[in-house]
């Protein structure tokens, strides 16, 4: 097939008089213009910048050289024209003096511009012949491929009509179907087969059933001489029932549920688990569990957020009600009055901003049953929103505006037909509370939440703070309200805007102990780390390249810090070109301060006996914390507190004293005392739950905006909704130091 593309080749419409012209191919010519000529008409009676009257010149240039304007193709040509007069007018402005300006227009005038101009063709460009070509070539290569296969079928069809003429004249010609098959079966014949005989097996079991005995299931040998368990009675399946320790026969329901569960908990991507089903062939196959998972995810209804944000969240409502009925189903009555006294149930709202990465900060809010099982870890927040904001009670307000109405309406939930009130608290860190409730940060003179205590008075313990008498600077909500809508140029009380969930009163808003911990223990450990450098006159000494073993005092300490199996070093900072260090975890300060030897980090220190007696009086008071506190021992963890921060204070300097430890010696005492155990109320498990958040984001999502928040949540959700069935009954890690469990020695955060 041969493929002709016509050339058209245009004649030459016109010539050029005189040696002026000079014929460059058959589209293009070029005309010589005096460049005095050119100024004139394009500067000084024209604008260049105009695209009208530049077309116009460049019209009356080409009839002056006998050349029709409609025949040349001006687009090009203005674009070239107009750079050339632009810079002709610049060159002219930018010469001061009569002189200087007569000399260029008589250069100009001795001097020609060679204007290039081409012509209309009406052709098809090189672009589009060369598509042109391509496509006749894959039209070309469609056809020889239909070719090539009718060859291939008309050969088979002619062997077919040889041997079907042979059998002819042999006189054997008969039916194919009375053949008897010579090849094997096929693995889904295989399959049809077995699953029909099975099924036969039942109902042949089923027949021998009475009203005395009723089978289950049948162990049967297949031809490899391995046993195989077929369940006969699986009407009970939608019950969810979870099978015993010691039966390993599931239904084909409960094993494709067990391995959502499997998969979701130990992040087992698909193209793992389908060469796994390739091996094992007894394992659900992949489109019977996506099944399954789109019927659990349908179960619960997840909205995208309003406005311009990117995010998604769930009811309160719905939520919190299929956790109470699954609680109340899977407890006894002691745990139920235990989480539902007199009617009543406590739910947390939490939240906390944490990064995902390095570029994606996201704010999640969870809610915790207060005494339920799970409530001290991971599994028992449940989340609520997932939002791409900072911490800011602006941005949150106008991205959840849906939630926190329903927070607001909230009063009652309807569990098996007995209503049950919700009390609400809201936890988190200081910051996040902070924002919440509409109170300036750290660096401002009232910080304080729970009371009006300005900064410079919190070392003072001769005055008393309350989260509860308003005698004794106490907050509401209706005065922080008040404050906040009243407010003028200046802020009062700290008070820059309402507090988000008017339901929850301040003294509902529990102070977090594991916060608590890890922001005092960092002050500590930085008072630590300033005298260290100042021994080895590094505080405030700017360094670049340097030999740590010069430095005595901080070698010591980062030898220690290596020798705890810690991985962590001094190093230069390159912007300030200071000594600096990273921050230390929650496990690494509990370990670091409890197998620190001062005595030998701070030898011949004035105060070491000082500072070696807070350090203890901390541990001590960070382990009193994790139990609960009630009648006497309240009395004396009140009294520790206080003599804790005269210590401090005696210590360091007055102003070293932060917002967390006037919260320690003022607000956790009365907290005690109205909740009794605070590590009901902590954020260890939402903390975990942000780096589970992380892990899902990066394993088991598309990483696609809105689309990965969603696909978080609906695991989640999967998770809950069948961890009572399909969690096995192993042995849970006991951790040696808190004595909690869910977690190990090396990832407790005290």
């Amino acid at each position: 097939m041969a493929i002709l593309i016509p050339l058209l080749v245009l004649p030459v419409l016109f010539s050029i008089q005189g040696t002026a012209a000079v014929r460059e191919n058959l589209y293009f010519q070029s005309l010589p213009i005096n460049n005095y000529l050119l100024f004139e008409m394009g500067v000084l009676n024209a604008n260049c910048d105009d695209a009208t009257q530049l077309h116009g010149v460049i019209s009356k240039l080409l009839m002056k050289h006998k050349v029709d304007p409609h025949k040349v193709d001006l687009p090009p040509l203005s674009q070239t024209l107009r750079g050339k007069l632009r810079a002709m007018r610049q060159q002219f402005r930018s010469c001061s003096g009569g002189r200087k300006r007569d000399g260029l227009k008589k250069k100009w005038k001795d001097s020609e511009y060679v204007m290039k101009f081409g012509y209309k063709t009406n052709t098809p460009t090189k672009r589009k012949l060369e598509s042109c070509l391509e496509s006749e070539q894959k039209r070309r290569k469609g056809a020889e491929e239909k070719l090539g296969k009718a060859k291939k079928g008309l050969i088979k069809l002619t062997r077919e009509n040889e041997e079907l003429q042979k059998s002819l004249n042999r006189g054997k010609l008969t039916d194919k179907r009375n053949y008897k098959r010579s090849g094997p079966y096929s693995e889904s014949h295989h399959r049809r087969e077995k699953k029909r005989r099975l099924k036969f097996i039942k109902d042949t079991v089923n027949g021998l059933s009475d009203q005395f005995y009723k089978p289950i299931n049948l162990t049967l040998e297949n031809d490899d001489g391995k046993e195989v368990v077929v369940v006969i009675d699986d009407s009970n399946d939608s019950q969810r029932d979870a099978p015993s320790s010691g039966s390993t026969s599931l239904s084909e329901s409960q094993m494709v549920e067990n391995m959502i569960f499997v998969r979701d908990t130990e992040n087992i991507s698909r193209r793992a688990y389908h060469e796994m089903g390739q091996r094992i062939k007894s394992l659900p196959r992949e489109h019977t569990i996506a099944q399954r998972k789109k019927e659990i995810n349908d179960l619960f209804e997840i909205n995208e957020v309003d406005g311009s944000y990117v995010g998604v969240w769930q009811s309160l409502k719905s939520r919190l009600t299929d956790q109470l009925h699954v609680f109340t189903a899977t407890t006894s009555e002691s745990e139920r009055q235990h989480v539902m006294k007199d009617g009543r149930v406590r739910v947390k709202i939490s939240g906390d901003g944490t990064k995902i990465g390095k570029r994606m900060h996201v704010t999640i809010f969870t809610f915790t049953i207060i005494g339920e099982e799970y409530c001290k870890g991971y599994q028992g927040n449940y989340l609520l929103a997932i939002v791409k904001v900072p911490e800011k009670q602006t941005d949150i307000k106008k991205a959840l505006p849906s939630l926190i109405q329903e927070i607001e309406t909230l009063k009652t939930v309807l569990i098996d037909g007995n209503e049950v009130a919700v009390d609400f608290f809201l936890g988190g860190d200081m910051k996040f509370l902070n924002a919440i409730m509409g109170v300036q940060s750290f660096n401002a003179k009232y910080c304080c939440l729970w009371c009006k205590c300005p900064s410079e008075l919190r070392f003072d313990m001769s005055q008393e703070w309350s989260m509860n008498d308003a005698q004794k600077g106490a907050r509401t909500v209706e005065e922080m309200t008040g404050f906040a809508v009243s407010r003028g140029k200046s802020v009062q009380f700290g008070c820059a805007a309402a507090p988000l969930f008017s339901v929850i009163p301040v003294i509902r808003v529990v102070p977090d102990t594991l916060h608590l911990f890890l922001r005092i223990a960092d002050q500590l450990m930085g008072h630590l780390l300033v005298e260290l450098k100042t021994r080895d006159n590094l505080a405030k000494k700017s360094r670049g390249a340097f030999n740590i073993e010069k430095h005595p005092n901080i070698h010591r300490f980062e030898v220690f810090i290596q020798s705890l199996g810690i991985e962590w070093m001094f190093c230069v900072d390159k912007g300030s070109n200071m000594i600096t260090c990273r921050d230390f975890t929650g496990p690494e300060l509990w370990k670091i301060m409890t197998k620190i030897n001062l005595a030998e980090m701070l030898p011949e220190h004035p105060k070491l006996n000082k500072i070696e007696q807070l350090w203890e009086s901390f541990l001590s008071l960070v382990v009193d914390l994790k139990g609960e506190i009630t009648g006497e021992d309240l009395v004396a963890f009140r009294q520790s507190v206080k003599a804790w921060l005269h210590l401090f204070c005696e210590i360091y300097l007055t102003k070293d004293v932060t917002p967390y430890m006037h919260v320690l010696v003022c607000h956790v005492p009365e907290s005690l005392q109205m909740y009794g155990n605070l590590s009901l109320f902590n954020q260890q498990g939402l903390e975990k739950l942000n780096d589970r958040v992380t892990l899902w984001f990066f394993r088991s999502t598309q990483h696609i905006g809105v689309t990965a928040y969603r696909q978080i949540m609906e695991k989640q959700n999967r998770i809950n909704y069948l961890r009572k069935t399909c969690m096995r009954n192993g042995v849970q890690m006991m951790c040696s130091k808190c004595k909690q469990k869910g977690h190990n020695v090396r990832t407790c955060n005290y």
